[in-house]
């Protein structure tokens, strides 16, 4: 066992080793798959010193281990979701992702502060009594930790499992290898997850630290297997999206699309990327807004965009985010105050308020109308209107 454990950990190290030197680089979403290995490799590593009774060498160690262990499937699922949707490595609510592992923490207070001396001879006493394990806590009960970790991980497993069915393989090879790359990873992942739900509601002899150890060590064989055939991972070439070069390079070689009166593309560059099929969903997706007109709906998400379209989302979200520059709703609402500027100069709309135009054009109500308005013009609808009598409305 010790030679397995050592053998993954070795592993473990050797591929965020290279993904530091290498991946990072080109892609920082990277660091989030890091960061997922290491949590696992920490986890691993605390398993076998309590498995070994190791451990009571090193006290200030205990109970450290279910800290990443919280951590491993919240970073594994911040890495796909920026993968399908790439743009801010972290969001607001990613916080919430903590949450568990901050409540164990806030749990383990008391046994966190204790002095060496005590943790080894509390530590002891777990080594012979294993039910006294998380016993140190003082908000919940010893195994309300082993219940919340597994079904966190199923929770996180289930959001991963969402996202990878809301992005499912569009029929261009790239983006097969990109899917099936993610899709791979999560698979990596789920005997871990599956083995620890067995444990919990059965409660079966074999469930123990040598359990523990073979389904957090063969995650990190898989990946270590994994790269070592897909190397391209490490150098970020498993994410679609529209190359970052320096400004001079930018000058030289950065996609060039003109539309023509029929919307289709003029001239395009030739890269390392195949840009050919970009820009074809450049085109798709620009000729879609300009004749369907989807935004004048109020609800239009980005995923309903993709079903409409048929353009997978990770595209569309590379295209606005890396093409346009811009987000999501910044993007639709741009087309809405076209739209909204197209209606005021229609004779036969005189008679509708402003309201009722920002209504027409998409918006679902005034506030969200003014503060769009503003960000795009630069000032409020009245002041707008009021400087261009030709588009003056009630």
């Amino acid at each position: 066992m010790n030679n397995f454990i050592f053998t993954a950990l070795f592993i473990g190290l050797l591929v965020i080793s290279l993904l530091i030197t290498y991946g990072v680089k080109k892609e920082k979403n990277n660091w989030l798959l890091i960061g997922s290995l290491f949590c696992l490799m920490y986890a691993l590593f605390a398993t076998w010193l309590i498995d070994t009774n190791t451990i009571a060498k090193v006290p200030y160690l205990s109970r450290t281990g279910n800290i990443f262990g919280y951590l491993i499937y919240p970073f594994m699922y911040l890495f796909i979701r920026n993968m399908l949707y790439p743009g801010r490595m972290f969001k607001k609510m990613d916080v919430l992702f903590m949450v568990p592992a901050l409540f164990y923490c806030i749990d383990m207070i008391p046994f966190f502060l204790l002095s060496n001396n005590e943790k080894i001879l509390i530590v002891k006493n777990n080594l012979l009594n294993n039910k006294n394990t998380f016993a140190e806590g003082w908000l919940v009960h010893p195994t309300f930790h082993f219940g919340l970790r597994t079904y966190w991980a199923v929770f996180n497993h289930i959001l991963i499992g969402i996202l990878l069915y809301n992005n499912k393989p569009y029929k261009h090879p790239q983006n097969k290898n990109v899917f099936h790359f993610l899709l791979t990873l999560a698979l990596i992942f789920l005997p871990l997850t599956l083995v620890n739900i067995y444990g919990i509601t059965n409660n079966p002899q074999w469930w123990n630290n040598h359990i523990f150890s073979v389904t957090l060590g063969t995650p990190l064989f898989a990946s270590g297997i994994y790269l070592l055939f897909s190397p391209g991972v490490m150098y970020g070439s498993h994410s679609l999206r529209f190359n970052q070069r320096t400004d001079k390079q930018d000058n030289q070689q950065d996609i060039l699309v003109e539309f023509n009166e029929n919307g289709k593309t003029d001239e395009i560059p030739k890269s390392k990327f195949d840009y050919e099929i970009v820009a074809d969903h450049i085109g798709q997706l620009v000729l879609f807004m300009e004749n369907d007109k989807p935004f004048i709906e109020p609800n239009l998400s980005l995923h309903k965009l993709a079903d409409l379209t048929n353009i997978p989302v990770y595209i569309i979200s590379n295209i606005i985010n890396h093409h346009f520059k811009s987000n999501f709703n910044t993007w639709i609402n741009s087309y809405r105050i076209q739209y909204f500027f197209t209606l005021t100069d229609n004779p036969d709309l005189k008679q509708f308020t402003i309201e009722a135009l920002a209504m027409k054009s998409g918006f679902a109500n005034r506030v969200t109308f003014n503060v769009a308005f503003k960000r795009e013009i630069g000032e409020s609808p009245g002041k707008y209107l009021k400087s261009n009598p030709k588009k003056q409305v009630i």
